[in-house]
């Protein structure tokens, strides 16, 4: 709760500066947003077995788009979220196509820690501009390790194994024959999008594309 009140109080009295070069009155400006290099075709991702169907990042993980990153999620400033959901909008609509839109559930300690969920952030707002429906499907069932703390790839592979299930009381047959997208921040690996990927296939989803911000590989 106090969490939850800093980041809205956060979010009122902070200016907005670029993150990058620091003008004012704005998360991006136009100089810098020129400077992102915008993946045109989708992440080719080494998981085996791939739950996946296609998985889309906006960008790489360098500045300007890991700047806006690591402001929104270590400063707090959850307007960014709102931001990196318009990005998304405008650079990918072409992908956005699913019915249903998702993300990457935090476990409940972690979102104390945090005060909000960025990746349902983006996510919400993701689907009011698209006009898509919008629902949490899954929860994580124990505290874990950043993925982003874990350099070895092998154990990035393995670590996630069995942490997600579906949210107590939705029905698999809400779901089935369903496509939905998942979104979260960044995506490296591709083993959380895997694996709650994994889980929404096993209740019946037809089809799953992941949508991220950028990516770090």
């Amino acid at each position: 709760m106090l969490a939850q009140l800093k980041n809205n109080l956060l979010d009122l009295v902070l200016p907005k500066f670029c993150v990058q070069c620091q003008r004012w009155n704005c998360f991006l400006c136009d100089d810098c947003l020129n400077q992102i290099d915008f993946f045109s075709l989708p992440v080719q991702l080494q998981l085996k077995p791939n739950y996946l169907d296609q998985s889309w990042a906006m960008g790489r993980y360098q500045p300007p788009l890991s700047s806006l990153i690591q402001a929104y999620k270590y400063q707090q400033i959850k307007k960014i979220g709102l931001f990196l959901a318009k990005l998304l909008w405008f650079y990918l609509a072409d992908v956005i196509t699913a019915p249903l839109i998702t993300t990457v559930p935090l476990h409940s300690d972690r979102l104390k820690e945090r005060g909000f969920n960025q990746a349902a952030v983006m996510g919400q707002e993701l689907a009011r501009l698209t006009q898509t429906d919008y629902q949490e499907l899954l929860v994580r069932t124990y505290y874990t390790q950043p993925q982003a703390q874990i350099r070895d790839r092998a154990k990035r592979l393995q670590h996630l194994q069995n942490v997600f299930l579906l949210m107590p009381g939705i029905k698999s047959n809400q779901l089935l024959d369903q496509t939905v997208l998942i979104l979260d921040d960044v995506i490296t690996t591709g083993t959380t999008l895997n694996e709650c990927a994994k889980v929404l296939k096993q209740t019946g989803v037809t089809r799953v594309i992941s949508v991220a911000v950028c990516h770090e590989g």
